[in-house]
């Protein structure tokens, strides 16, 4: 995608449709380390306020309200039905399965594998 910059201005958007993009809005909030980032976001949305319109600003405004923020609200609205919490070691793997508990052991060649991939390894060992 091409974007403009406004020095002037200061924001970033798409020529042809004048909006700006949720991945350079992101980027924008968190380029300054030293901000709070609901400052970053309020810093953000007055410059946006300059003329330009985006599809997201009630989305946008929703993470300045502060009882958003403060009390902790899922970002996920689907509750899932069941969740799968795996171990690994570098000698065996383990998962527990509703009231049951799945484990066993790595052969050679897996336990010169990476601790992030046995974790995902364990799960194949299920099917």
């Amino acid at each position: 995608m091409d974007f403009c910059f406004f020095h002037k201005a200061q924001y970033l958007y798409h020529p042809k449709t004048g909006h700006i993009s949720p991945k350079v809005l992101l980027g924008w909030i968190f380029r300054f380390p030293f901000m709070h980032k609901r400052k970053k976001i309020k810093w953000v949305l007055n410059v946006l306020r300059e003329g330009y319109k985006i599809p997201c600003w009630r989305d946008l405004e929703w993470w300045l309200e502060p009882q958003n923020l403060e009390h902790g609200h899922p970002l996920q609205l689907a509750i899932p039905d069941h969740l799968l919490y795996t171990d690994a070691a570098n000698d065996r793997w383990g998962m527990p399965i509703l009231q049951d508990l799945v484990s066993g052991l790595w052969d050679s060649q897996e336990r010169l594998l990476h601790i992030s991939v046995l974790e995902l390894r364990g799960l194949l060992h299920l099917g």
